[in-house]
């Protein structure tokens, strides 16, 4: 499977000249309690000049610039973690092939994933309000998510665990 090109970006740069900028693609991450390692991977990295490395850890957000390796400009934003973290105890360090990051979270919850999306956090909140109210009618609408956002296999086998549980019922 081939990879799609870098997307392209026009950013004024100084001076009032504008900048190509290439996105950066291959991150990866993992955590353990309120620590979460994360790598933003780049050829050749390791060998940029330092006044050509920019990286800003915020409570919220990451962004990694690399003016100048090899002719050309790449940049990564995370916009929005999955949750908060402390920038003050978070840190980076370049390695040949790669940014690496230690970023210390605000509290030990496991996230997810890295990267916060809006749509599943209304679906919790809509969830955590639901079980405030009726638990059993909270997990039949968390069913119904699920029934219609899945695949055919998932709603042929949602719809026969259902029909055998009435099924039991009515006995």
């Amino acid at each position: 499977a081939s990879t799609p090109p870098p997307l392209l970006k026009a950013i004024p740069g100084a001076g009032g000249k504008e900048e190509k900028w290439e996105s950066i693609e291959r991150v990866a991450w993992d955590q353990e309690g309120r620590n979460v390692d994360f790598y933003v991977f780049l050829d050749g990295v390791g060998g940029v000049a330092k006044e050509d490395l920019e990286v800003k850890i915020d409570v919220e957000s990451i962004r990694v610039k690399v003016r100048n390796l090899d002719g050309r400009n790449y940049h990564y934003h995370l916009h929005r973690l999955y949750s908060k973290i402390k920038p003050e105890n978070s840190f980076w360090k370049v390695k040949k092939d790669a940014v690496c990051f230690k970023l210390f979270k605000l509290n030990d919850d496991r996230w997810p994933k890295l990267q916060f999306d809006a749509k599943d956090a209304e679906q919790e909140a809509r969830m955590r309000e639901q079980m405030k109210g009726d638990p059993a009618n909270a997990i039949v609408e968390m069913m119904r998510g699920v029934y219609e956002g899945g695949d055919d296999d998932m709603k042929r086998t949602i719809a026969k665990a259902w029909t055998e549980s009435q099924e039991r019922q009515a006995r």
